[in-house]
Formats: C-alpha cells, structure tokens, sequence
C-alpha cells in the first residue's frame, strides 16, 4: 500500500470496510505492513467483525461493539487463548468462509 496505515507500533489496529472480501485484504496488507501488530479489528457494518491475527487467522465475531470485541479478543491473545476463546458462542470457526 502507498499510504501509511498508522503507528508501527501499533498492537492493535480498528478499521472499517463495506464488505468481508475489502475487510479481508485491508488486514492482509496492515499486518504485511505491520510486522508488530498482533492484532487487526475491520467492522463490517452490519455484517460482523473480521479479527485478523498472524498467522494467517481469522475469525468474524456478530456485528456489534467493535472496540469491546477488539479489546476481548486482543486480551484472549494475550493470554494464549487464541481469539474471542473466551466468547465462542459469538465467532465463526477459524478456516471457515468469510461472509460476503
């Protein structure tokens, strides 16, 4: 990408996209671009919330309070849960198709 995505320091990142495929690519490219970034939040305005980790894991949560789901997540991940362990009733199974 051309453009900045934000702090290289940065251990979480929130963003927004239209749709799952543009939220898919957005986090591909800011943990390319990111190499600390433990963590990417795209909301998907009423489609769900794509969290995007290395490697290459991926998880969408049910629309909701983004910044929560964020926080959730990135304290799951910290303590070696994986993401949202502690909510699994509100995430997709890691490897499963993302919505469109």
């Amino acid at each position: 990408m051309s453009r900045s995505l934000g702090s290289p320091l940065a251990d979480v990142v929130v963003r927004a996209a239209p749709c799952m495929p543009v939220a898919d690519s957005l986090a591909t490219a800011i943990l390319a671009e990111l190499p600390g970034c433990v963590l990417v939040v795209v909301d998907v305005a009423e489609r769900g919330v794509l969290l995007a980790a290395r490697p290459s894991q991926r998880v969408v949560a049910a629309p909701g309070d983004v910044l929560r789901t964020a926080a959730e997540a990135y304290e799951s991940l910290l303590r070696g849960n994986g993401m949202l362990a502690s909510r699994t009733d509100r995430s997709v199974a890691l490897g499963s198709p993302l919505l469109e």
